[in-house]
């Protein structure tokens, strides 16, 4: 159906479910992705929104490697316009909505699109501030510093490292946190995940978004688990084992953006025996192999879709 003829609602609601039907292995992924491109345009902000949520297909685990590059380069082509006319920053005169939809569409396209007008002006602004804590809307401070570590080089991660063990605001040290886990460069990853072992920040803050952060990243997502395997034992001794906070339990989650049947088997033999008498450990454990067990099923039919949809790209 063309845009033209569904109000907006329906609009929302046929995004939606083409991109359940592709996740219940139900649609080709190309009939999708074709109705993400078409309504990628759209004056309402809640059908952009769901357009995205179909491009996102492009940057799922199950997705080939070798599929990566024409992804980034259909999403750049389908939202970059309109990503780089709104900016990060807000212009005069805007309405709600457009504010709304920048904090959508944005931080979108500078990650998986990798736009470097918009790397850049993120790189700008997240140094800014870094030196004066202003010249950022608080609610895209985060998906900046984001946006900057994610092509960021050793001398941001180190002045961001810096910037988060003084600072005493929640909300910012959160974002700092997310920032530091999300750089793309195999070596600052390990390094973030380190922090957990010398408790410069405190785990219960810290835990999630320095080791669960890399997993959002195709370059990155193998390194949580090749990090927990190698330290298991000095995380349980420095992690919250308490009810409500038992992190340890969540170890397994390291593991879940697998897709092949030798990955799994490598997660379910480390973690069995090793996560058995730790509350939670053996249900977090199983939702792990059934996330690699969907991944893998449905890896082939997928990557036939979207090969097919990207072939000119």
């Amino acid at each position: 159906a063309k845009s033209a003829n569904l109000t907006s609602p329906e609009r929302v609601n046929v995004l939606g479910g083409l991109r359940a039907l592709v996740d219940a292995g139900e649609l080709s992924p190309s009939v999708a992705l074709s109705a993400a491109r078409e309504f990628a345009g759209d004056p309402d902000r809640g059908v952009v929104d769901q357009s995205i949520k179909i491009a996102q297909i492009l940057r799922t685990s199950a997705v080939a490697d070798g599929l990566l590059p024409k992804g980034v380069r259909f999403i750049h082509e389908t939202y970059g316009p309109r990503a780089r006319d709104l900016g990060w920053l807000e212009k005069p005169g805007e309405s709600e909505e457009q504010r709304l939809l920048r904090q959508t569409i944005v931080p979108f396209e500078a990650s998986s699109g990798e736009d470097q007008p918009l790397i850049a002006q993120a790189r700008q602004l997240a140094s800014n501030w870094l030196d004066r804590r202003d010249g950022i809307a608080p609610e895209l401070l985060e998906d900046v510093l984001l946006t900057a570590a994610q092509f960021g080089d050793s001398a941001y991660f180190d002045r961001l490292h810096a910037a988060a063990l003084r600072e005493q605001d929640p909300r910012r040290s959160q974002a700092m946190l997310a920032a530091l886990g999300s750089f793309r460069d195999p070596a600052l990853v390990k390094s973030a995940m380190s922090f957990l072992l010398t408790r410069e920040f405190d785990p219960r803050k810290a835990f999630r978004p320095l080791l669960f952060r890399p997993l959002f990243s195709p370059v990155t997502k193998s390194l949580p688990f090749s990090f927990v395997h190698d330290n298991f034992d000095a995380l349980l001794a420095t992690l919250s084992t308490e009810i409500g906070s038992n992190f340890a339990a969540e170890l397994p989650f390291a593991g879940r953006t697998f897709c092949d049947p030798g990955s799994r088997a490598q997660v379910e033999t480390f973690f069995q025996s090793r996560i058995k008498n730790v509350t939670g450990g053996p249900r977090n454990l199983a939702q792990t192999l059934d996330t690699i067990d969907a991944c893998a099923a449905t890896r082939a039919e997928l990557n036939a879709g979207i090969a097919e949809f990207l072939e000119g790209y």
